[in-house]
């Protein structure tokens, strides 16, 4: 009889940490892919007030709309998602994208590669930026 008393909360236990797990947010390569897509359009189009939305938390609150809006230096042209590569142990993800851009004096640079960083804040995918660091990143 005891042994059966100690076998009911174990299975209890059992049942509700697997529940704790399914309840955690599956990675969603489609909805992340929406947001980096709409920052990269953003910069394309060069609204930097929608672009600063995309930003973490950090990074606005060492960095105003302001001050964030004075350092654009660079226009982009076009845009390239190479790779999707997510992290399942901090739930972050890896962008890795090519960019067209038009520096100041009309230099252009094709191709340039660079890997983003993103997290999830408040259910939304946003680009985890070091304040810094310019809007190119």
């Amino acid at each position: 009889m005891k042994k059966r008393i100690i076998y009911i909360p174990v299975i209890v236990v059992v049942f509700m940490l697997s529940a704790c797990v399914s309840m955690q947010p599956k990675f969603s390569e489609e909805k992340l892919l929406k947001r980096v897509n709409g920052m990269l359009t953003a910069k394309i189009n060069d609204d930097w007030i929608d672009v600063y939305e995309y930003y973490c938390e950090n990074y606005k609150k060492a960095k105003s709309l302001k001050a964030f809006l004075k350092i654009h230096k660079v226009d982009f042209t076009a845009y390239e998602i190479v790779k999707v590569n997510p992290n399942p142990q901090d739930g972050s993800a890896e962008v890795i994208v090519k960019y067209d851009i038009v520096v100041k004096g009309g230099i252009e640079l094709k191709g340039i590669s660079h890997t983003q960083k993103w997290i999830m804040e408040k259910g939304k995918w946003m680009l985890l930026v070091e304040p810094g660091t310019t809007p190119f990143d």
